[in-house]
């Protein structure tokens, strides 16, 4: 019987030690786990931020292996959601960006595999053919443009103008844009610096404004924006592009 009861006692031990082995470990990985949390205010262009249309929330997670995950979604004044964003990446490298667009019906999604970009697209739940790029080191998407930028800081403070292959998850394909400092101003009295992103190709450029970046002095948030988002205005039964003024707030946790 003293057998017995030891062997149980030293089994209950064991089983203690092991759940606690498994809730220390589980604390540890949520320990190395960043959080930053986006939110934003989607403005009519030229309403002096008084025409709220959208507001936009992010939740970024980076693990201690700098693989960072983004949750992003536009919501409606109602809180409806409107576009889901969700993206992997490894530092500014994407590894796979997936979009909702709920406004069209349309999905989308842009993968890097083996020195490739896949465009895949889906509308009104029927897929269209597969899209395929090879892949170029200056390839961004939108969920990449801030490492983007951050890691070619000091050439953009030095005046020079960095080139960017855009991913557009819609067109299936990449767009050549230029990115260079073009001034500094004041935003909710915080300095914040001008950057313009602008296509290079005349016919996008005829389709598309430039758009105007405002990022703290460090390069490392980008503040506000002025030009095409995501969501759609609606336009009688149509829904059409929209160029806004978002402005940006970082919470990190």
């Amino acid at each position: 019987m003293k057998k017995s009861y030891y062997f149980i006692n030293i089994m209950k031990t064991r089983i203690r030690f092991s759940v606690l082995i498994t809730i220390l470990l589980i604390s540890l990985d949520l320990f190395s786990m960043s959080t930053e949390e986006i939110t934003g205010e989607v403005f009519k262009k030229d309403s002096s931020r008084k025409e709220l249309l959208y507001k936009f929330k992010n939740i970024i997670q980076t693990d201690d292996k700098n693989l960072t995950v983004s949750d992003a979604q536009f919501l409606d004044l109602d809180s409806k959601v409107v576009v889901k964003e969700t993206s992997h990446r490894q530092g500014s490298k994407l590894v796979k960006y997936e979009m909702e667009h709920l406004q069209t019906n349309r999905k989308g999604s842009i993968v890097v595999d083996n020195g490739n970009i896949l465009f895949n697209l889906e509308e009104n739940g029927k897929k269209k053919s597969v899209e395929t790029e090879k892949l170029k080191d200056n390839f961004v998407v939108g969920h990449t443009l801030l490492p983007y930028v951050s890691e070619h800081w000091k050439e953009i403070m030095d005046g020079k103008t960095i080139d960017i292959q855009f991913g557009v998850w819609d067109r299936q394909e990449t767009v050549g844009f230029s990115l260079f400092k073009i001034g500094q101003e004041k935003l909710n009295e915080q300095d914040v610096i001008l950057l313009k992103f602008k296509p290079t190709s005349f016919v996008i450029s005829a389709l598309v404004d430039p758009v105007i970046f405002k990022f703290s002095m460090d390069g490392k948030q980008l503040e506000g924006m002025i030009g095409r988002v995501v969501p759609k205005k609606k336009d009688g039964e149509k829904w059409k592009d929209l160029d806004a003024e978002v402005i940006y707030k970082s919470i990190k946790k």
